[in-house]
């Protein structure tokens, strides 16, 4: 009876997981879709049919995404880009997706600009996927790298921790303080060994201590001032947003992906200067 027990206890097991890869693969469909309909029907229509009405932009504040898309004149440049990393939580309806972005001026031209673009996917009550949030780097030819589809599954079961944004705004809090002191010892404490550190510039960096690396390249201090935090209904994936100031008064965007481990670590980590 027990064995029969363990044995239904561990089909059920990794019927779940499956089923988490398989909705992940659902945000890098929907991912790629996105970027198929931008190439063949325009950047503005994309963008119209893929953010959902209140995803967050940057432009270089927050602003709501679809403002960017309704007025401005279409945009002529042919934009692309492809998911290469993956992340959903718990729940089965909140994750990230994030990748190498090309823009050319006309459809067989050499990509004049190249970038890593990231995006908060959420599912939608009639089970569409939407874009919640999105922004990017970009960075010089010689930085590009290749990279194939990793994708992430939260071992977080669905609805066991509740809904609560403090427990994401409380880890960016405790952060900041760290990074009043010390913005690289703030980022030892708090990083993820899996981290990704996205700096305008630089091909993403993986892992903590390539991460580190790219972090110390930049020698200055930053105050951390979050706007707004959101999480995961099962409580295991949030992000936070806002603003970073310098002792000189730079303003910069930042992003941090909160990633519950055995505590709140940082997943993804983007640092955007305003200018």
């Amino acid at each position: 009876m027990m064995i029969r027990l363990y044995c239904l206890l561990f089909t059920s097991f990794c019927a779940a997981q499956i089923n988490l890869e398989s909705v992940a693969r659902e945000i890098a469909e929907s991912e790629s879709a996105f970027s198929k309909m931008a190439v063949e029907q325009g950047i503005n229509a994309a963008f119209l049919e893929y953010l959902a009405d209140d995803c967050v932009m940057f432009n270089p504040l927050p602003v709501k995404g679809k403002d960017l898309y309704r007025d401005p004149p279409e945009r002529k440049n042919i934009l692309s880009w492809k998911p290469t990393r993956v992340e959903i939580a718990g729940s089965g309806d909140y994750g990230f997706s994030t990748g190498p972005w090309e823009i050319r001026k006309a459809k067989n031209d050499t990509p004049a600009a190249y970038g890593h673009f990231f995006s908060i996917w959420k599912k939608q009550q009639n089970g569409d996927w939407k874009v919640a949030l999105d922004l990017g780097i970009s960075y010089p030819k010689e930085k590009t790298r290749q990279e194939s589809l990793q994708i992430r599954t939260s071992s977080t079961k669905n609805g066991t921790r509740g809904m609560n944004k403090d427990l994401v705004l409380n880890a960016e809090q405790i952060f900041a303080k760290g990074a009043d002191r010390s913005y690289t010892e703030a980022y030892v404490q708090q990083a993820s060994e899996q981290i990704r550190v996205y700096r305008d510039g630089h091909f993403p960096a993986e892992g903590k201590v390539k991460g580190k690396n790219l972090v110390t390249l930049d020698a200055k201090k930053y105050t951390f001032d979050p706007l707004a935090a959101d999480i995961a209904p099962s409580g295991d994936l949030g992000y936070a947003y806002g603003v970073a100031v310098t002792p000189e008064k730079d303003s910069n965007l930042f992003v941090h992906v909160w990633r519950l481990e055995k505590e709140w670590k940082i997943a993804i980590d983007i640092l955007k200067s305003f200018k």
